[in-house]
């Protein structure tokens, strides 16, 4: 729990300070991918917030020591926040494919796949649970995503097989 208000802190830091970065300093192809990679994380911790303990507190902005008692949002506020983030993710300069020391990082099938993950996993009740957008997610990322099945099933358990063909995080 805390831990993950701990990246969320992180990435909301990122969030607000990311632009204030001059044009010197940083291309903004690189400014995009790093947005994206925020709100990638902020939205996987959100996800794993709810779906592990329904309504806690909703943090968009970096927090400061006096905020610390804030009341719990309503679980259909934190399941949207987890598909904005995603979706906002998604239409940033995630790269399709990273090679080298990259591989591992966040991709853009990361994004998708999550969001996908979002829409299966919200309560059955909950306006988020739509199996048909993940469903059309999920068959973009296996027709369009790069992605394929091993051939040796066994190397999925290789501690030195990793970032595989089947990898989207």
């Amino acid at each position: 729990y805390g831990a993950l208000y701990a990246g969320i802190q992180r990435a909301n830091l990122v969030l607000k300070n990311i632009d204030l970065v001059p044009a010197t300093g940083i291309s903004e192809e690189d400014r995009s991918t790093i947005k994206g990679e925020a709100l990638f994380l902020r939205g996987f911790q959100y996800f794993l917030l709810v779906h592990n303990y329904k309504e806690v507190p909703l943090r968009v902005v970096p927090s400061n020591e006096d905020e610390s008692n804030k009341p719990a949002a309503k679980e259909e506020q934190l399941w949207k926040q987890a598909e904005d983030d995603l979706k906002d993710a998604i239409s940033c300069n995630l790269p399709v494919t990273r090679s080298g020391d990259e591989k591992g990082r966040i991709e853009k099938g990361a994004a998708i796949a999550m969001l996908a993950k979002v829409y299966m996993a919200a309560e059955p009740t909950s306006e988020y649970r739509r199996y048909d957008l993940a469903l059309e997610l999920l068959q973009d990322i296996v027709n369009n995503g790069g992605f394929s099945l091993m051939t040796n099933y066994s190397d999925l358990w290789d501690p030195n097989v990793s970032c595989d063909q089947e990898s989207l995080w």
